[in-house]
């Protein structure tokens, strides 16, 4: 029955949306040179799912507003072309919108966001000072630098900025995530998580959202009804995770919808979801009021919030209690400080050895945190590469933003124990010519010379990223916050991982999968 009812609500939508689509075409033909006409026609199509015309009426409405000289609305259009998943277009549109306004303060904003998302980190860089002439207050120029000195590894920059904590505050999930690989102290953890119960406060406060009591939880002879809460359920790590749970899942046993924050795409992964699931629910467009309405209406019985602080979150969708069971898992190792959660999901090995650094309560799986199954079309290498070369090779796939000068005090004290090993850095943000000073620099701050530090773009050489382990002896990890894809797939890939742990869960990812693993 409920799901015959998500159906019908699906097809009144979807004839509200064709009528609107019919009205606006008209009302193009009457107006051809206005780009709000464009832009509303591309949103129709997106919630429609034809993410083709969406692109091309987007690109239109771009063209129109460039015409005039709309630096404003070329920056809408650019934020809706990155939502159907065309970041090349979007960063051509801004690119664009500085030409025409080279220091107007949002512009240059969008800039350098989206310059960092295409790894072109130099740039970015370059741009900042811009965005100081253009008026920047310390607060947001500080939430915008922190991420590109952090790329970049430009340590120095970052401590620049003063207190971090105090900028977290203003700059949300856009912050909160890169404190994590500079949190090493259990005093700073503490206060870490203290600052995300703040800020989870402050923010509930400002929407009027108060203490709710969970829905009753009743027993039923119907099937059990799990909801997911993320944006990265489709082609994001995250998805090398959850997608298992979704091939595997019993549709006899029980109902698995979506919620994600993220409007259609109609990408292969999406479609392939789309009949895996019971249902994806769109709640881009719906306030966390509504989204949790929509739950409630579903009879969700556990919801799986799978953001955390990350880009996107919906956090505050659980603060409304829409299931009787509501559970953090997999997207953040960090409690969200949001009320409403009951548990996060860890394994033994994954839980904090302090329950106070974990605001939610423990919920141990027996075995493992995570499922992983291993790409079928991907072997190791027969040899090793130091049987090869002669020398060890050290390395990491690790997203640079979770460098620290922690990590490089300890792996290049690892390379001076092993005469001339090399570090192998393999990322696309190993284009930018500042990171590769600043590590180097730092690297030969520590006694190591240039010439042991590699660096290799994957993406630029078109390799898959797994078949550069094939170069690597022995993964060394980031710390305070280890990786968690890169130590699973250097493991499958043949190469063992040394890694460090502490009390907090961000620092125990990968001590849980190498103890998982046996």
């Amino acid at each position: 029955m409920q799901a015959t009812l998500i159906q019908d609500d699906k097809e009144k939508r979807e004839e509200l949306l064709e009528e609107a689509l019919e009205f606006a075409e008209r009302a193009q033909k009457l107006q051809s040179d206005n780009y709000k006409v464009a832009f509303n026609i591309g949103t129709l199509h997106q919630d429609l799912l034809n993410v083709r015309m969406a692109d091309a009426k987007f690109r239109a409405a771009a063209d129109v507003a460039e015409r005039i000289d709309d630096v404003v609305a070329m920056c809408k259009v650019a934020q809706r072309l990155e939502s159907i998943g065309n970041m090349q277009e979007a960063f051509n549109v801004i690119v664009r919108a500085q030409k025409l306004a080279p220091r107007d303060l949002n512009v240059v904003r969008q800039y350098i966001y989206y310059h960092g998302r295409m790894n072109k980190f130099d740039e970015a860089f370059e741009a900042l000072d811009w965005f100081r002439e253009a008026g920047a207050t310390e607060r947001d120029f500080g939430v915008h630098a922190f991420n590109i000195y952090q790329s970049i590894c430009d340590f120095s920059g970052v401590e620049s900025l003063g207190d971090l904590i105090e900028l977290a505050q203003a700059g949300g999930s856009a912050v909160f995530l890169g404190l994590l690989p500079l949190t090493e102290s259990e005093e700073q953890v503490h206060r870490l998580l203290e600052v995300h119960k703040e800020h989870a406060e402050g923010t509930c406060t400002a929407w009027g959202v108060n203490a709710m009591e969970a829905p009753a939880i009743v027993k039923s002879t119907r099937r059990m009804r799990i909801g997911m809460l993320s944006s990265d359920l489709m082609g994001h790590s995250v998805t090398k995770f959850s997608q298992p749970l979704v091939d595997h899942y019993d549709p006899d046993r029980m109902d698995l919808l979506a919620y994600t924050p993220l409007p259609p795409r109609g990408t292969d992964a999406e479609k392939k979801l789309t009949d895996q699931l019971t249902d994806i629910r769109y709640i881009h467009d719906k306030t966390d009021e509504q989204a949790a309405e929509l739950i409630r209406e579903d009879d969700v019985d556990v919801l799986v919030e799978m953001n955390g602080l990350t880009a996107h979150t919906r956090l505050m969708v659980g603060s409304y209690r829409p299931a009787p069971l509501q559970v953090s898992w997999l997207g953040y190792p960090f409690s969200g400080g949001y009320p409403g959660y009951d548990y996060f999901l860890v394994d033994e090995y994954l839980a904090p050895t302090d329950k106070s650094l974990l605001q939610e309560d423990s919920l141990i799986m027996p075995r493992t945190w995570i499922p992983y199954d291993a790409p079928k079309n991907i072997v190791p290498a027969e040899r090793a590469p130091h049987k090869m070369s002669g020398r060890v090779t050290f390395g990491t796939l690790n997203n640079t933003y979770k460098f620290s000068r922690q990590s490089i005090e300890t792996w290049a004290e690892v390379m001076r124990q092993v005469p001339d090993s090399t570090m192998l850095l393999v990322q696309p943000r190993g284009r930018s010519m500042k990171l590769r000073e600043n590590l180097v620099q730092l690297f030969v701050d520590e006694g190591i010379e240039a010439d042991r530090v590699a660096f290799f773009d994957n993406l630029a050489s078109r390799k898959y990223h797994l078949s550069c382990y094939d170069d690597i002896d022995i993964s060394l990890d980031t710390f305070p916050l280890t990786g968690g894809t890169t130590t699973i797939e250097a493991l499958h890939m043949g190469v063992p991982v040394v890694s460090m742990r502490g009390p907090a869960m961000h620092q125990r990812i990968s001590h849980a999968i190498l103890c998982g693993t046996g």
